[in-house]
Formats: C-alpha cells, sequence, structure tokens
C-alpha cells in the first residue's frame, strides 16, 4: 500500500479543477448550481473501525471513531468519493446527529452551525495502489489513473471531524 503524502499547496491543474478542489461551500449545493438537482447520496459504509495512521494524526486520535463513506453520484454519473471521520467523543455534543445523518449529505448538518470553523485544505493526487484510490474504484467499478483529493478538519467549539473528498472525473465536465 502506498503512503499518502497530502501537501497544503495545492497541485499545478487546470483552472476548473482547481476551482473545485479550492471551493470551501457546499459540494451538493454547488451541484445545484450547476443544474444537476438529482444528485445523490449513496452510503457505501458507516461502521466503527481504527483510524489509518494519517487520520489519527491529523486528527490526534487513536481510538475507534466512526467513519462513514459516501459516493456522491446521480443516475449516470459519479462525482466525489468522501469518507467522514467522527471521533467517539462527538457522541456526547451538539454533533451528535452526524451520526445519523443516514443518505443526507454532511453538508446539509455542517453548514447549519454558525460557529463551525474548516480549516485549511490539503491535497493529494491519488494512484493505483492507494487505499483511497483504490476504495474509490471498488465503489464506482471504473479504473481511474490518478484522482486528487484533498481532506479538512471540521470543528466546532472544541470538537473535530475529519473530511475526505475524493473529487470523480465526471464533476469536471462542469466548469
Amino acid at each position: 500500500m502506498q503512503t499518502l503524502i497530502w501537501q497544503k499547496i495545492p497541485p499545478a491543474l487546470p483552472m476548473h479543477v482547481l476551482n473545485w478542489l479550492q471551493d470551501k461551500n457546499s459540494f451538493m449545493e454547488r451541484l445545484v448550481a450547476y443544474h444537476i438537482n438529482n444528485a445523490r447520496v449513496n452510503v457505501l459504509q458507516e461502521h466503527w473501525e481504527l483510524p489509518h495512521s494519517w487520520e489519527s494524526a491529523v486528527l490526534q486520535e487513536k481510538k475507534e471513531i466512526f467513519s462513514r463513506e459516501v459516493l456522491i453520484q446521480n443516475d449516470h454519473q459519479f462525482f466525489m468519493f468522501a469518507r467522514t471521520i467522527l471521533p467517539k467523543v462527538l457522541l456526547d455534543t451538539e454533533l451528535f446527529e452526524l451520526f445519523h445523518l443516514k443518505n443526507r449529505p454532511l453538508g446539509s448538518a455542517l453548514f447549519n452551525y454558525a460557529n463551525m470553523q474548516r480549516d485549511d485544505f490539503y491535497f493529494t493526487a491519488l494512484i493505483p495502489g492507494m487505499y483511497l484510490h483504490d476504495k474509490t474504484t471498488s465503489a464506482t467499478q471504473t479504473n481511474f489513473l490518478e484522482l486528487q483529493a484533498r481532506y479538512s478538519v471540521f470543528t466546532l467549539n472544541t470538537h473535530s471531524l475529519l473530511l475526505t473528498e475524493v473529487f470523480l472525473p465526471d464533476i469536471l465536465n462542469y466548469a
């Protein structure tokens, strides 16, 4: 398994790709702005597990976490694979609802908290053999040579969660 190398500086990519990678607003709302009204969240898995080593380092969390993996898609296109990491401590906070989103987009809850802070993005390119690349390929049943991904940490008061997003080529048709 190849190691992920995350960088704070976005990669040298065409501007229409960077516009998607650097947008801090709701991904689902941006899809609607591009008249993609039939996008939906397909929950691939939700379960308790130990975080991957890089996730553990980012959140400073070595204990069991709740992970949620989803595919954002419509009937004909795949737009994003996303993985959310929720530390167990969030069960006792106002963020409790995040454990019960079902098919609701994460942003439909996160962006409703006035005090929610989103840290800077970190970026990486994913190639075959990397966990997130292989997970995305498996979920979409599509082979990709390289995919662009980002992560950011959301914090409300002193409680944080990690969101990792893998952008799929179909989204790049919308610039």
